[in-house]
């Protein structure tokens, strides 16, 4: 935050000043009224520059403003403002181009928006969470900023998606109780198989969010056969990223199968 105040150059004694007039300068976001209401200051008032400052403070906790600083002649208050450009034109190349609806949301960045660098900065994280949560590892986002004679600022996003990874292989370490193939079959993260386009069949593509379910739904398949003090641990997964294949494996502690005695 920046501001600037020419109080013992410009005031002289400041606090003997009668405020005849309030004005400001390149304000766009904010009305008149409604920045000297915010600002603290009332005209027919003796000038207090400790409110001043607390009001100028104010202004910028609104987050409009780059830059203020005041001015005073003859009674009169001058505020400058240099407002942070808008947002006029986003560009994608790369990202979700034929849903507008659904990159906003992931985005949270669209024309008509204040910019600045903390949500631009958020917006490339929320496309590389994105991605990654789809199994492509290893994205990058570009931005180019190009700022426009009017003022305001164009975006051009450059998105290039890292490759996704393939389950190889899946290992079931303590899993002799059970067929396998029963939990592996409720799972969504499993090793490629030939044909692995065909219905049925397993691709290996690896589904980041759903590795910290997966071990829950084995440890329900266990339960329900009776094996109540099952533990899954959470997997532990083993990429190699010269072909972006993967080992995934899981330890099992099964525990004793209960059965009902009576009923």
């Amino acid at each position: 935050m920046k501001y600037l105040l020419f109080f013992s150059l410009l005031f002289g004694l400041a606090h003997t000043k009668m405020i005849e007039a309030i004005k400001f300068k390149d304000l766009v976001h904010l009305s008149p009224e409604v920045a000297t209401t915010i600002l603290g200051v009332t005209k027919g008032t003796l000038l207090d520059e400790a409110q001043l400052d607390r009001g100028i403070k104010k202004l910028f906790e609104q987050g409009y403003f780059k830059d203020i600083w005041v001015e005073e002649e003859n009674g009169v208050l001058t505020v400058h403002c240099v407002e942070k450009p808008i947002i006029s034109n986003i560009k994608i190349d790369g990202f979700i181009e034929s849903d507008e609806e659904k990159r906003e949301e992931i985005m949270q960045l669209k024309k008509g928006q204040i910019y600045d660098e903390k949500s631009l900065e958020n917006s490339k994280q929320r496309i590389l969470a994105y991605l990654e949560q789809e199994g492509a590892i290893d994205s990058v986002v570009e931005v180019e900023v190009t700022r426009l004679k009017n003022g305001s600022v164009e975006l051009e996003f450059f998105v290039n998606e890292g490759k996704e990874i393939t389950i190889k292989s899946l290992i079931l370490h303590g899993v002799n109780k059970l067929d396998e193939e029963l939990l592996t079959d409720t799972i969504a993260n499993n090793e490629a198989q030939s044909f692995g386009w065909w219905f049925g069949r397993h691709n290996g593509e690896l589904k980041l969010p759903e590795l910290k379910i997966d071990p829950l739904r084995m440890a329900d398949i266990y339960r329900q056969n009776g094996y109540l003090d099952v533990d899954v641990k959470s997997p532990l997964l083993r990429v190699d990223f010269n072909t972006y294949d993967a080992e995934l494996s899981y330890k099992v502690t099964e525990g004793v199968q209960y059965k009902v005695k009576k009923v």
